[in-house]
């Protein structure tokens, strides 16, 4: 492996100035293998090429009563609450202690926190930093995990950051373990163990969690949730015995691409969804007809509309029943109804929470030297400017990488987030970025090919498109939904049944965004 790890650069960052404290938590980001996306390296270099001797200093670890008396001479009474906490976490990181060397954290060991721990680590030479993993295994992609289960990968394949790439950077990786809660006030992180980390700058990439279904029989042998190595190893040992059909309960991107690896192994396959349509976070009823009449050709049994209501069985599985009086009898069910963000280590501790951790252009938090990227991070989305999960392999790394470098005292910042992914299913490929409903629709159909492309324009400008069979030029029009720039739709709609052939002027628009299999393993 190369000495710089070579993580995709997908999204464009401009550069902005930062300095705080860091510790990298954890990384879980939504994706494709970053094998997909390799190129050459990106080296992003502040005007000094690396951070300042003062931001090598650590922070004590913990306030020195004096100087906390001191700061709060001739301020009246000191504030209280929630308040008085962001306060004394401000004080904190100002403080330098000539340690001579920063500790940085980093809670999460995904893209994200891998991407942020190389960022970190390409600048600061000297510093000392901890990736905390509630897995023993090494950085990996959670989106190839339904290629594992099919037997297309290997467990090796999966793997993006292998042992030497913590060796080689002098990253201490402490696998196993569970960050349990975050002291704002002396600077630390509580692990499961019982261990204390101290940090200067914190990273929490602590990424998201399977929802579970919370029906009868969910404890049953042969239920699964799939987010995990863990969970896909488990699931390849149960296939050895199953001898019956499979129920996968979910339409988005982790059932989809379970069930497409089940009929890769001849299995009688039934998938129910509660929506009306398969991948309902990134295609419209049209785009979701293409894939199901691809599944009936398959042999592959969709159930629209219909839940789970609970599964039976003993002590294995035997059989789900269905919200419309069905019952099917199965051996192996495999559970993706979304995910929730791992925010319970910086609960109550005055960090800005959502649903996931609220964020500045900068990757930074409301609490001083804590930043957050991944699934767990909540950035600005660019068409609705406002705070909103961001779970896509693509924005977990270039967020990973934004708070990287702001942690290292680098300046940069995050372009904003764009709701996109791509998907290639049983050979029917699809692209979708922004809204795909409402302004005005400009479409292409052609059933028979098959053929499909809307794009929405709006007040001079692009809002999103989706592209189904023929996904050319998705980059530039991803390019151009991003960077806002305004296209008439005569433009759009020019020669638009040949294949976009008026990129040229369009690329000279907006340039172009780099796109592939980029959605995550959120539902």
């Amino acid at each position: 492996m190369s000495d710089r790890l070579c993580l995709p650069r997908v999204l464009p960052g401009l550069h902005l100035g930062c300095r705080g404290q860091l510790a990298v938590v954890g990384v879980h980001g939504p994706g494709r293998h970053p094998a997909a996306f390799l190129g050459k390296p990106v080296a992003d270099r502040g005007d000094n090429g690396r951070m300042a001797a003062h931001d090598g200093r650590e922070a004590s670890r913990g306030p020195r009563p004096s100087r906390c008396r001191e700061a709060g001479r001739g301020a009246g009474r000191p504030p209280r609450g929630r308040t008085r906490l962001l306060a004394m976490a401000a004080r904190l990181a100002s403080n330098k202690n000539g340690r001579g060397s920063v500790r940085y954290v980093v809670l999460g060991n995904s893209v994200a926190g891998i991407a942020a721990a190389e960022a970190i680590r390409r600048h600061d030479p000297e510093g000392k930093i901890d990736v905390v993993s509630d897995e023993k295994a090494f950085g990996y992609s959670r989106a190839m995990l339904p290629l594992y289960i099919a037997g297309k990968k290997t467990k090796r394949d999966t793997v993006f950051a292998p042992r030497d790439f913590y060796s080689s950077r002098r990253i201490r990786l402490h696998q196993g373990q569970t960050a349990e809660s975050v002291d704002v006030l002396t600077q630390q992180v509580r692990l499961g163990n019982g261990k204390r980390l101290p940090y200067d700058r914190l990273l929490v990439a602590t990424g998201s969690a399977s929802r579970t279904l919370d029906v009868p029989g969910k404890e049953l042998q042969g239920v699964f949730l799939l987010r995990r190595m863990t969970d896909a190893e488990a699931i390849k040992r149960h296939l050895r015995s199953c001898r019956g059909p499979v129920v996968i309960v979910g339409g988005g991107l982790v059932g989809v691409k379970t069930l497409e690896a089940m009929a890769g192994k001849k299995k009688e396959v039934h998938l129910v969804i509660s929506s009306d349509r398969i991948l309902s976070q990134m295609l419209d009823r049209t785009a979701s007809d293409f894939f199901l009449r691809a599944f009936e050709r398959h042999g592959l049994h969709v159930h629209l509309q219909t839940d789970v209501t609970a599964f039976h069985g003993r002590e294995r599985l035997e059989g789900v029943a269905l919200s419309d009086g069905t019952r099917l009898s199965c051996d192996l069910a495999v559970v993706g109804k979304g995910v929730t963000p791992n925010i319970g280590c910086v609960r109550d501790t005055g960090v800005a929470l959502n649903q996931g951790v609220r964020v500045d252009t900068r990757m930074a938090t409301n609490v001083p030297s804590i930043f957050a990227a991944g699934d767990v991070a909540e950035p600005v989305d660019v068409l609705q400017q406002r705070n909103l999960p961001s779970t896509i392999w693509p924005s977990a790394t270039e967020g990973g990488r934004i708070a990287g470098l702001n942690m290292a005292g680098v300046p940069a910042t995050f372009s904003g987030a764009l709701r996109m992914n791509s998907v290639e299913i049983l050979g029917v490929r699809a692209i979708s970025a922004g809204v795909w409903e409402g302004g005005e629709q400009l479409t292409l159909l052609r059933p028979d090919r098959p053929l499909y492309r809307k794009l929405i324009h709006a007040d001079g400008r692009l809002d999103g498109f989706l592209l189904l069979g023929d996904v050319r030029c998705a980059g530039v029009l991803t390019s151009l939904v991003k960077t806002r720039a305004e296209v008439s739709v005569q433009a759009l709609a020019k020669d638009r049944d040949r294949g976009f052939s008026y990129r040229p002027r369009l690329y000279a628009l907006g340039g172009s965004i780099q796109t592939g299999e980029c959605g995550g393993m959120r539902n």
